[in-house]
């Protein structure tokens, strides 16, 4: 009787352990900074409570509204977002919020073509909007934001030119042309992608 009852309150004690820890670790979604193409599966498990504030500048501010990702890569580490970190965004609710950004933001986007277990977010750095992409002068763009892209005008007109050839969908509906830099060729990219596909900006990183 003794022995049993030894086992059960040894074993009630390890159960409570292990409930408290499983309760320490939440599923985070993963955001990839990086090749959309490369997998990496779609949550990952951290530990800890989910940020209710955070202290910025010297301020607290209050963060409960906003998403947490987990961040795969380190294409955004320019922007001093590196892999590992998380980050706090915010979601765009309507069509007029993604086509009002009027400065510079990180941005997420939706993966498209995934299979489910893969990350289905993205980070890309917010360039400009572009509209009717079959017919953008490229070079125009070059020369308005030469001071923010880290290519060579032939590079980039190359670059844009070729995303916008791939592109499948209505080549006239409005586009937002990003920046990533290419850790694994270790070059930086331009990309393009339908307003439909933007998700959230990034606030803070943590």
């Amino acid at each position: 009787m003794d022995k049993t009852f030894f086992i059960i309150i040894f074993s009630s004690i390890i159960g409570i352990h292990l409930l408290l820890l499983i309760l320490h670790f939440h599923l985070q979604p993963v955001v990839k900074a990086g090749k959309a193409n490369k997998f990496h599966w779609r949550y990952r498990l951290v530990g800890g409570e989910r940020p209710k504030t955070i202290v910025c500048n010297g301020e607290q501010i209050d963060v409960s509204s906003l998403e947490v990702q987990s961040v795969y890569g380190n294409s955004m580490k320019d922007f001093l977002i590196k892999n590992g970190q998380q980050v706090l965004v915010s979601p765009y609710n309507t069509e007029e919020q993604k086509k009002s950004i009027n400065s510079f933001p990180v941005l997420v986007f939706h993966i498209t073509d995934r299979n489910r277990f893969d990350s289905k977010y993205k980070l890309r750095k917010f360039l400009c909007y572009v509209t009717n992409i079959e017919n953008t002068a490229w070079e125009e763009i070059f020369t308005q934001y030469k001071d923010r892209i880290k290519v060579s005008k032939d590079s980039f007109i190359d670059n844009c030119i070729k995303k916008s050839s791939k592109e499948a969908a209505d080549k006239s509906s409005m586009y937002i042309l990003s920046e990533t830099f290419n850790e694994y060729d270790n070059k930086y990219e331009y990309s393009l992608h339908p307003i439909s596909t933007l998700y959230a900006s990034v606030k803070y990183v943590i």
